[in-house]
Order: C-alpha cells, then structure tokens, then sequence
C-alpha cells in the first residue's frame, strides 16, 4: 500500500468516527466534513500558539491552545455517543468566538492583523453543516461580533507592542489569503460529491483523486 493510500484510508478512519450506519449519504458527508475541518483548525493553530508563544504572549497563545483541547474532547465525545447536533453548534460556535476573543487579547484589528476574519468560517461552516435559513442567524452574530469589535476597538489594551510592525504585516497577509482561495464567481460552486466505492476520497473531473 502506498504512502498516499494509506493517509486516505487514515483520514477517511478519522472522519467517519460519528457516522451511523443509519445516516445517509449526505449526512454521512457533512460529518465528515466537519470532523475534517475541525482537525485543520486544530493542526494549524499550532501556529498561533506558536508564534504568541515565542513572542511572550501568553495569554493570547493559550486561546488557540484551548481550541485545541476542546476540539479534541469534543471529537471523542462525537465519536462516543454519536451526538451530531450537538458537536456541530460547538464547533462552529468555537469558529465564530475564538478569533475574536484572540483579536481582543491583542488590542484590536490592527495590533492582531485583523485575525477576527477566521470567524467568517463560522456562518460558511453553518451554510454547510446547518443549511441556509439556520445560517443566517450564525451570519447575524458574526455581523453583531464585527461591530461590537469595532466599538471597543480604541479601548482595548495595547497588549500587543512589543510585536514588531514586520510580524504584524506578515499576520495580516496571512488572515487575508485565505479569503483570497475562496472567492470564486458565480455558479463555480459545485455540491460535495459523495463518497464512493473507491475509497472516501472522491476523485475530481480528471480522474485523479487530492493528493497531500
């Protein structure tokens, strides 16, 4: 078996910890989904942990830490008792609150390179894992979180001074790629193809299933 067979057969393991054989596939589908999507925040706020860390941070540093923990514990119990409902609203409330309590802890937009835009994955991931008129209500809260940041925003403390201006550009061209890769113009989008017999990777219009 190859290095990339086996990394499919590991992930598809670790994103079908919650499914029931009574799901459909479209059910099936969006846990997965999310499960994926909870272990590359995990994976990448090591980063964040990181760099507060290395730059004596330490409270804005233990925010993502304390993502990483709950997000694993929350896994496990997904995994246990099989409670969709209640992971989803967990996770994509963590999405939604983190990135703004971290943007709090560092003085405000600029001080932290905007790092509040990550909370829009929240009301996408709600599009996605909740539908369209549930998403609207997740939307509005990242509106209400965006104006209430914006308020407080010249009375935050300076936390963050000691951060040198280079690292703080780097921070904000970091927050603004990913916004970058997920514009697209209309009618780009497609539905999530669904799992098939050839493994939990589908594979695109080319044949060729994602590689790592």
């Amino acid at each position: 078996m190859s290095f990339r067979e086996r990394a499919n057969t590991v992930v598809g393991q670790a994103a079908a910890v919650g499914s029931q054989p009574s799901d459909t596939p479209d059910e099936r589908l969006r846990k997965s989904a999310l499960v994926l999507s909870s272990l590359l925040i995990t994976f990448l706020s090591f980063i964040w942990v990181g760099t507060y860390a290395t730059l004596g941070l330490w409270r804005s540093a233990l925010i993502p830490f304390a993502y990483q923990v709950a997000s694993l514990v929350g896994l496990v119990f997904f995994a246990r008792t099989k409670r969709y409902a209640a992971y989803r609203a967990s996770q994509v409330a963590m999405f939604l609150l983190l990135p703004f309590l971290l943007q709090w802890s560092l003085g405000g937009f600029v001080e932290s390179g905007a790092v509040a835009l990550w909370a829009f994955v929240a009301p996408l991931g709600a599009l996605v894992f909740y539908g369209p008129r549930q998403a609207i209500a997740w939307f509005g809260a990242f509106l209400a979180l965006v104006s209430l940041s914006a308020a407080i925003d010249g009375v935050l403390p300076e936390l963050s001074k000691d951060i040198p201006s280079s690292v703080v550009v780097a921070f904000f061209a970091e927050h603004l790629r990913p916004l970058g890769h997920d514009i697209r113009p209309p009618g780009a989008f497609r539905p999530l193809p669904r799992p098939g017999r050839t493994g939990f990777w589908p594979r695109s219009r080319s044949g060729r299933r994602p590689c790592f």
